[in-house]
């Protein structure tokens, strides 16, 4: 029987050849809330190693990593909802190597789904890729009281300008 997780915790190591150092590494997680008027809403975050990405030197003289992410919710091989985007990490030196992060959120329906993650460095001429795929049980909503996922905090601070980091 399979066991009913509510946070995973995955890494996505990505093949090392004799030619590169290794592609992307990405730390994912998710957790699942409700949100009236919304219903169940999937969060996902990617923390990416700054390290393990090619740096590209932009015309300020900065360092900068592209990254290719793509998100797919399937039930079966019918696709659900999907998002397909580009990260740029902030701005970087030689000495001050960061890692990044993303955050999406999804509304989707109860139930069992495949999540189909797809990450690539776009600075990298050699790598193709890595896709991952994990199962992903997004709960009913029961008549009576129902409790979101915790979200732990690593920093916090006001803003006046709501965005995909901000609750």
């Amino acid at each position: 029987m399979k066991c009913k997780l509510n946070s995973i915790l995955l890494v996505l190591l990505f093949s090392i050849s004799s030619f590169t150092i290794a592609s992307p590494l990405a730390t994912f997680n998710y957790k699942i809330f409700y949100v009236p008027e919304k219903g169940r809403v999937v969060e996902t975050y990617f923390d990416i190693s700054g390290r393990s990405v090619v740096l590209t030197e932009k015309q300020d003289g900065s360092l900068s990593a592209d990254i290719e992410l793509t998100l797919i919710f399937k039930k079966g091989e019918e696709i659900i909802t999907y998002d397909k985007k580009s990260i740029t990490s902030p701005a970087m030196d030689s000495d001050n190597i960061v890692d990044f992060i993303d955050i999406q959120r999804f509304a989707v329906p109860a139930g069992l789904y495949d999540l189909e993650i797809h990450i690539k460095d776009l600075n990298d001429p050699v790598d193709d890729g890595k896709t991952t795929i994990l199962e992903l049980d997004v709960p009913t909503v029961p008549e009576t009281a129902f409790i979101s996922d915790l979200e732990l905090v690593s920093a916090f601070k006001k803003t006046a300008d709501p965005g995909p980091f901000s609750k």
